[in-house]
């Protein structure tokens, strides 16, 4: 089953959902506006824990070049 989460502020209407793979499904309207798409959700949670170990570490910079 999927799963939808529908957020509103007045006349504004937020829906996220469903996930369809690695694609998160967005729609946003307000008034006369409204969008659709889809959103890539970066899932390896390794390699993500990894870069910001990377960035908290280097807050400072680093000489050279970075690789």
């Amino acid at each position: 089953m999927p799963t939808q989460v529908f957020i509103q502020c007045g006349s504004a209407n937020l829906t996220l959902g469903p996930l369809r793979g690695e694609y998160l499904e967005v729609s946003y309207s307000v008034d006369t506006v409204s969008i659709k798409g889809s959103l890539y959700i970066y899932h390896d949670r390794r390699q993500l824990a990894e870069f910001f170990q990377s960035i908290a570490s280097n807050w400072k910079g680093w000489d050279g070049v970075k690789r």
